[in-house]
């Protein structure tokens, strides 16, 4: 079934949202869709996705699980099966909707990797975006060099809590043989690595993981979804902590929590990077932006808007990224629609705690108040970035907000 949407959709603003991006990254034929299917608990992706040409894929929670792309010729599609993988064969980004409701607060990337001398800035950004990675390796052979030479190209952009998962174990039929594996692993990989999990994830077990918890168990999941766990309390107690000492800055000293004059700019569209004036010609004031933040923002892709009317100066608009003119012309719109939607559904104890997003066969427009920032608006290209992403991308932001802000 095909759907263009051309309507707003009002949501509920992401204030109290802890939701948590997992990286799921590994070399060609890891088993990262097996990982992807476990965690669903359903069949649900192809192995080799796309072929050649391997889409980047995002999973979400929702009642009704599904596939959501976008056809060149039908537009927007949602569809509740795949009845021929290949047509995803050349598709930039594929959305998994599962209903496992005990991962309800995740986000799945599998970000495709091939080696360490073709990591694009886009991967880079996907994975700097993430909570958690989950790093797939072959029991058979598992990390290699070449692995290990991505790990370390990655950088700093890995998240601070990585998991080791080990497809195709029951693979290795002695018991003996596992034992080695993992001392080995122990000893390699610690460095990178808080937990290492080994699945016996057949695609015919995982076809009966969703109605067997033995199964499920058997396969590795019950194990990886308490890693995982694990991994998502500590980030949640990162972020808590770093609310209670403040943002730093690249100095590593405390940053005041407080307006700030800055200058906005893009790593990925370096033509926009004059600073921002007001009319009366000083620089735009607005709340300092994070790393996370601005990293967040990155990952949308050079040819998105992103502004903001900042808390305290509620008649400017600062472009964070994109064509200055054509982002605040954007910004007015959005604005005007924000205020008849809140003039008609009201606000949480008289404030506007209402975000709406909107989509055309080209574009999708995201725009929320957001607490301890201000007014923030997105634009990003449909093609190259699904509107789930972008709404999980403000999210994201909010909650970093919140957190800054604590």
């Amino acid at each position: 079934m095909s759907q263009v949407c051309e309507k707003a959709e009002p949501h509920q603003s992401a204030e109290d949202d802890t939701v948590i991006r997992v990286a799921v990254c590994g070399e060609v034929s890891a088993g990262k869709s097996t990982v992807m299917n476990l965690l669903m608990r359903r069949d649900m992706l192809p192995d080799n996705v796309g072929r050649d040409n391997r889409p980047v894929v995002f999973a979400g929670y929702d009642d009704e699980p599904g596939f959501e792309y976008r056809d060149d010729q039908a537009g927007f599609v949602r569809a509740a099966g795949l009845d021929d993988a290949d047509v995803l064969a050349g598709l930039e980004n594929l959305q998994i909707w599962y209903d496992n409701a005990a991962l309800r607060g995740y986000e799945f990337i599998e970000v495709p990797l091939t080696t360490a001398q073709e990591l694009t800035d886009k991967d880079i950004g996907l994975i700097r975006s993430a909570d958690v990675l989950i790093w797939v390796t072959i029991a058979s052979q598992a990390w290699r060099l070449t692995e290990e030479k991505i790990v370390k190209e990655i950088g700093a952009a890995r998240p601070k809590h990585c998991i080791l998962a080990v497809s195709r174990a029951d693979k290795l039929r002695k018991i003996a043989d596992r034992k080695k594996l993992a001392e080995r692993l122990e000893r390699e990989t610690a460095a990178f690595f808080g937990d290492v999990v080994f699945l016996k994830a057949s695609r015919q077990r995982v076809q009966r993981c969703a109605n067997s918890d033995e199964e499920w168990s058997y396969a590795g999941g019950e194990a990886l979804v308490k890693a995982l766990t694990a991994a998502a309390d500590q980030v949640r107690t990162d972020d808590s902590a770093m609310g209670e000492r403040g943002v730093s800055s690249d100095d590593g000293s405390p940053m005041v929590n407080e307006v700030t004059a800055i200058t906005f700019t893009s790593r990925r569209n370096p033509k926009f990077k004059s600073k921002r004036q007001l009319e009366n010609g000083g620089s735009v004031v607005a709340p300092f932006l994070s790393h996370r933040v601005r990293d967040i923002i990155d990952t949308l892709g050079g040819d998105a808007f992103a502004g903001c009317y900042a808390v305290g100066h509620p008649d400017t608009c600062a472009v964070i990224l994109g064509d200055e003119d054509q982002c605040r012309a954007l910004g007015h719109v959005c604005r005007q629609l924000h205020s008849e939607m809140v003039s008609m559904v009201g606000g949480k104890n008289g404030h506007a705690m209402l975000g709406s997003s909107m989509a055309t066969q080209n574009h999708s427009i995201i725009f929320e108040d957001v607490p301890n920032l201000g007014f923030l608006f997105l634009r990003t290209n449909s093609k190259t970035v699904p509107r789930s992403v972008a709404q999980s991308a403000m999210a994201r932001i909010v909650r970093s907000c919140a957190v800054t802000a604590a």
